[in-house]
């Protein structure tokens, strides 16, 4: 990518965080990045190029950050790993992680695919566990995971080590 894609990728992943998808302009974001209107286009086609980039690149950053846990093979220190997600989200991505919380209120479906990722090790592990029922266990995590990293990113996180703990309790881990 060259450094003056990066730049526009980068004011416009700060402006939809920070005005919202609808509220931004082409024309902000070139600004921003220090480019001209033009050369945006001639990288990105329009603004749902952008927007295309923008949400490829958040996924990309949050399954990169994740795929360490994803390696715990034993189930409960994959759950307890798991589960402690939003209480080690890196400053950075809480932007990106706000942006795609943003973006599904206007029906994007990115947020749903990184916890359709988060998905399967959840069930492996309930299932291993013998859990009554794996696909609730699964389910009852990702809500969590859904709301505790939504808290997170925006610094409302002073129950969210009661609440892992409490987790990590009820699952014996």
């Amino acid at each position: 990518m060259t450094p003056k894609k990066t730049d526009i990728l980068k004011a416009a992943i700060e402006l939809f965080s920070k005005n919202g998808y609808k509220e931004t302009s082409t024309k902000k974001i070139s600004e921003v990045a220090g480019v001209s209107e033009g050369l945006l286009f001639r990288h990105y086609q329009n603004k749902e190029g952008i927007l295309t980039a923008v949400l490829n690149f958040c996924k990309t950053e949050i399954e990169t950050h994740l795929q360490p846990v994803f390696k715990y093979e034993h189930p409960k220190v994959l759950l307890k790993h798991l589960i402690a997600i939003p209480l080690h989200i890196p400053n950075p991505q809480k932007k990106l992680w706000n942006l795609l919380y943003q973006l599904r209120m206007q029906n994007h479906t990115h947020l749903q695919s990184i916890f359709d990722l988060i998905y399967p090790y959840l069930e492996k592990a309930f299932n291993f566990l013998h859990c009554e029922d794996a696909k609730v266990e699964s389910d009852l995590v990702i809500l969590f995971l859904d709301a505790a990293i939504c808290k997170s990113c925006r610094e409302e996180n002073n129950q969210l080590y009661m609440v892992v703990d409490s987790l990590n309790h009820k699952f014996d881990i």
